[in-house]
């Protein structure tokens, strides 16, 4: 029978884990879904302190940007209202973002996140009801995310001794 040798879990592992915690107690405190803020808690964590700070700003700012594009879209939908302009503006609402992160502004890095943040403004709100306060909310719980992954990703144990 091969030795099958089990290695203890890495601090990325452990931080991941311990941010998805937080951002359940965060939510659950405030009567929140936590899909969001544990999907970004996930995506901000780094494997290197080094790069915490740079990832944690940029994921905030991409964040903001990927809720006032998914806010403008969400408007467009509410006027035209019709069933099949979904299948038109969210595409072109993905295309924008990776159009302007990538050749614009050439920060890629915002993609993931901010593709993200449109989503969650766009889904599961209607287009029969223009409800910016479900676009800032939304926005929120990802930006609940990223911030609880960057300040638990700054964590490191071995700075204490």
């Amino acid at each position: 029978m091969n030795n099958i040798k089990i290695e203890r879990p890495g601090m990325r592992n452990i931080k991941t884990v311990v941010s998805v915690l937080i951002c359940l107690i965060i939510c659950g405190m405030f009567n929140r879904n936590p899909l969001l803020s544990a999907v970004a808690a996930i995506l901000t964590i780094e494997n290197s302190l080094d790069k915490t700070i740079d990832t944690g700003i940029n994921r905030i700012f991409a964040t903001i940007f990927g809720g006032i594009i998914g806010t403008i879209v969400m408007c467009f939908l509410y006027v035209i209202n019709n069933e099949y302009s979904v299948m038109i503006f969210i595409p072109f609402g993905i295309f924008i973002i990776i159009y302007i992160c990538s050749k614009i502004i050439k920060r890629s890095e915002f993609i993931t996140i901010a593709c993200v943040a449109f989503l969650s403004v766009n889904f599961e709100n209607s287009s029969e009801n223009l409800d910016i306060m479900y676009a800032v909310t939304r926005t929120c719980d990802t930006l609940i995310g990223v911030i609880v992954g960057m300040f638990v990703n700054l964590y490191n144990p071995k700075r204490r001794k």
